[in-house]
């Protein structure tokens, strides 16, 4: 599962931005491949997995964190040398399923989504050992959640979990972050996530979360530990999203919508007061996937799926404009922004840079033989999971 999102204009490990590829091939075997993109060359394969699963990076982007299914760890790498820090189970069955990863802003505290256990593996990041396991079914009997993605910014006092939930409402946990306090989010309202993509953002502010799905939740977090919550109709129909610093949100929107929805500082307050300063209707393209930014925000990025077009391909949008140009590509799978003058596109067994400045693709990266699939790309830290 795949919803990397917000990238910080971070420093970068030796001035060079390198972008992350999970891959698998058709034995079942997985590996990453780092590719320097002053280059476009893969400058090392890190070979230690079975089945990668989802990657992130910290803050200051010197490890690289890698969950993998078959292996039911986290394994931890250095992003100087590559080398080898650790492996860490996660979870306490047999079947974790670890389907995303994330460090908190603060880069103290390490996150595995347990999909397959329906719990969350909290790590130290200095003694890289287990803080605590957390069960979604412990924290309300009967309700069987199934962590998927995470969400938190520098001004959060929690990290965000949204949990899928088979035959019923989907809901959210808040996990404190100053002592690991779960805290259940269940609203009357019934809430459907997506499958696969990320459907939290925070608001620059740090207080209000934003939830997407078929209907669109605020939920207001202050000193007290359960949000406030209401939802918005404008947000209805949406599936995954980033709030910038500069407080617009970007919101893909269902299969068979052909727009994003933009808001200009969407936000709810301590007395569950509803604000925006501007909301309009950006023209897209039906099959929107995923959702991206650049390091400095200056580009949104959206990948479209071939169903309602020849081919599918990459809408880029200019922030400050809001034009965008529309790349053409006939495989399209994740993508990743390493910097602001180009955006890496995932294919079926490559990876295909785009230029920004002539918004023109250029010669794909070959990852591996026919024998294998590309499945995720990163490049730096990201306040969402990806």
């Amino acid at each position: 599962m795949n919803t990397n999102t917000t990238n910080k204009n971070r420093i970068v490990i030796h001035g060079l931005p390198y972008v992350y590829v999970s891959y698998e091939n058709n034995r079942g075997n997985g590996a990453i491949a780092v590719i320097d993109c002053t280059r476009n060359q893969i400058i090392e394969r890190i070979t230690s997995f079975f089945n990668p699963t989802a990657m992130c990076t910290d803050p200051s982007e010197e490890r690289l964190y890698v969950t993998d299914n078959r292996l039911k760890r986290v394994m931890i790498f250095r992003t100087d040398d590559f080398l080898f820090l650790a492996g860490i189970a996660v979870g306490t069955s047999s079947s974790p399923d670890p389907v995303a990863v994330f460090v908190e802003p603060g880069g103290k505290k390490l996150y595995v989504a347990n999909y397959g256990e329906h719990s969350v593996s909290i790590i130290d990041t200095v003694t890289l050992r287990i803080i605590k396991n957390v069960n979604m079914f412990t924290l309300q009997p009967g309700i069987l959640g199934r962590p998927f993605a995470f969400t938190c910014n520098e001004k959060s006092s929690y990290v965000y979990v949204a949990c899928k939930r088979d035959n019923a409402k989907d809901y959210l946990v808040a996990l404190s972050l100053e002592d690991d306090t779960a805290y259940p989010l269940d609203f009357e309202e019934d809430i459907t996530f997506g499958d696969t993509r990320n459907p939290l953002t925070v608001h620059p502010d740090g207080h209000t979360l934003v939830s997407l799905g078929e209907v669109g939740m605020l939920n207001y977090f202050g000193d007290r530990p359960v949000g406030l919550y209401d939802s918005i109709s404008l947000l209805d129909n949406t599936v995954s999203g980033i709030y910038l610093d500069n407080r617009m949100l970007f919101c893909t929107t269902r299969e068979d919508k052909s727009y994003l929805k933009v808001f200009k500082n969407l936000a709810i307050d301590s007395n569950r007061n509803i604000t925006y300063e501007n909301f309009i209707e950006v023209p897209s393209y039906k099959a929107q996937d995923i959702i991206r930014t650049s390091r400095t925000q200056k580009y949104i990025g959206v990948t479209v799926k071939p169903t309602d077009l020849p081919t599918g391909g990459v809408q880029v949008i200019d922030v400050a404009s809001l034009n965008y140009e529309f790349i053409a590509l006939d495989v399209v799978g994740d993508m990743t922004f390493p910097s602001d003058s180009s955006v890496y596109v995932g294919q079926q067994n490559s990876v295909r840079p785009i230029d920004l400045a002539s918004m023109v693709p250029q010669p794909a990266i070959q990852i591996g033989g026919y024998d294998i699939t590309v499945k995720s790309i990163i490049s730096g830290y990201s306040n969402q999971s990806s």
